[in-house]
C-alpha cells in the first residue's frame, strides 16, 4: 500500500537512510547481506564495496510503500541487536534518537523500534491531529477530562463550531457522506449541517467559492472531497496582539485557514486572499507591500513543510461575481490540483 508522508518527514527519512548506511559500512559484506535478507530483502552480494552493496539494496526500496518501510524498520532492528563489536552503544543510541525524532517509538524493555508508531504518527489522521480538527469561525476551546485513571485533552463543543474527531474515518478520502456519518446525521439533520457549513464561511467570496463548488461537483451527493470551512490547524491561547508584546515565536503562525480537504491520503489547504494579504492601506488607498507579500510566502512554506498542499485564490479573480466562467475555471483548476 502506498502511503503519504509530509515533506519534513521525507527529509528526516533520507537522513536516517544515510545514517543507517554509514553504520552498515562498518560491517562485513556478508553481514550486510544477512541484515538485509533477514529483513525480507533479496540478496545482493555481488558488490565489491560495502557502500555499493547498501545502495543496491536501497535502490530496490520504494520509500512510499508500506511493506518496504516495514523492511527498513527490520534492518534498523537487526543493527540494534548486532554485537557491540560492530556497533557500540553510543551509535545505537544515536540511531534510536533519530528514529524517535521521526515518530518511531522505542520498546523500553528490548530497545527495538516499532513500525506501527511510525505509520500512525505520519499518515493517519489521529497521528496528525491527536485531539481532532476543529472548524468554524469561533476560536475553539479545550476541556481537560479525567477518564481511565488519566487526563485527556478534548475540544469543548460550542455553537457554531464543528470538530473532526481524531478517530474519524478521514483517509484515504473524506467526502460529505463521511462527514454526515461523523455526526450521526439523518435526512432531517442533513440540511442543518449543510446550512451550518455555509454559515461558517467568513467572507462573501469564500461563500461564493463554497457554494459554487458544492453545486458544480454535487458535493452533498457525489463521492468528491468535502470542503471544510474555517479549519483551525493550529493556534495559541493568547491573541496575536499580546504575542507581539512578548516577541513570541507564534506571532506569524497561520492559525485558521479558509478550507481544508483530505483526499487520496493527502491534505490540502485552500486560501481565498483579499487585498490585505499583499498590500497595506494608507489614507484609504491600498499600496503593494513587500512585508505582507513575504508573510504569505512564509505561510506557504510552513504549510508545505507540515505536509499541506496549498491552493490560493485571489479576491481580485472573483471581483466580477456575475462572470461565472471565472469561478468555473478556478474550480476546474482545483479539481485537477486535488485529483478527483
Amino acid at each position: 500500500m502506498s502511503i503519504h508522508f509530509s515533506q519534513e518527514f521525507q527529509f528526516g527519512l533520507e537522513n536516517l537512510q544515510w545514517e543507517v548506511r554509514e553504520i552498515l559500512c562498518s560491517f562485513y559484506l556478508k553481514r550486510i547481506d544477512e541484515i538485509f535478507t533477514t529483513a525480507g530483502c533479496i540478496k545482493k552480494s555481488d558488490s565489491e564495496t560495502k557502500f555499493e552493496l547498501v545502495n543496491k539494496y536501497y535502490d530496490n526500496f520504494n520509500w512510499k510503500e508500506e511493506e518496504d518501510i516495514r523492511k527498513f524498520v527490520r534492518v534498523i532492528n537487526n543493527i540494534l541487536t548486532s554485537s557491540n563489536y560492530f556497533v557500540n552503544d553510543e551509535t545505537k543510541q544515536r540511531l534510536k534518537n533519530k528514529c524517535q525524532q521521526l515518530g518511531f517509538r522505542v520498546n523500553d524493555e528490548f530497545g527495538l523500534i516499532h513500525y506501527r508508531d511510525l505509520i500512525n504518527y505520519n499518515t493517519t489522521f489521529k497521528g496528525q491531529f491527536q485531539a481532532g480538527l476543529p472548524f468554524g469561525k469561533i476560536k475553539p476551546e479545550f476541556v481537560i477530562k479525567a477518564e481511565k485513571r488519566s487526563q485527556t485533552l478534548k475540544f469543548e463543543l460550542q455553537k457554531g463550531i464543528g470538530i473532526i474527531d481524531a478517530n474519524a474515518d478521514v483517509y484515504p478520502n473524506f467526502n460529505y457522506q463521511k462527514l454526515l456519518n461523523l455526526y450521526d446525521c439523518t435526512s432531517e439533520t442533513d440540511q442543518v449541517l449543510s446550512m451550518a457549513l455555509i454559515g461558517m464561511n467568513q467572507t462573501r467570496h469564500e461563500k461564493n467559492i463554497f457554494l459554487s463548488y458544492k453545486y458544480k461537483f454535487q458535493m452533498n451527493k457525489e463521492d468528491v472531497p468535502v470542503l471544510i470551512p474555517q479549519a483551525w490547524i493550529q493556534w495559541h491561547s493568547v491573541n496575536k496582539r499580546n504575542l507581539r508584546d512578548t516577541n513570541s515565536l507564534h506571532i506569524d503562525d497561520i492559525y485558521r485557514v479558509d478550507f481544508v480537504v483530505f483526499w487520496k491520503n493527502k491534505r490540502f489547504v485552500i486560501l481565498v486572499d483579499d487585498i490585505s494579504h499583499y498590500a497595506i492601506k494608507r489614507n484609504n488607498q491600498w499600496f503593494a507591500d513587500q512585508e505582507s507579500y513575504s508573510k504569505r510566502l512564509k505561510e506557504d512554506r510552513k504549510l508545505q513543510k507540515e505536509g499541506w498542499q496549498v491552493f490560493r485564490i485571489s479576491n481580485w479573480e472573483l471581483r466580477d461575481e456575475r462572470d461565472k466562467n471565472v469561478v468555473n475555471d478556478i474550480l476546474e483548476d482545483l479539481r485537477e490540483f486535488i485529483g478527483f
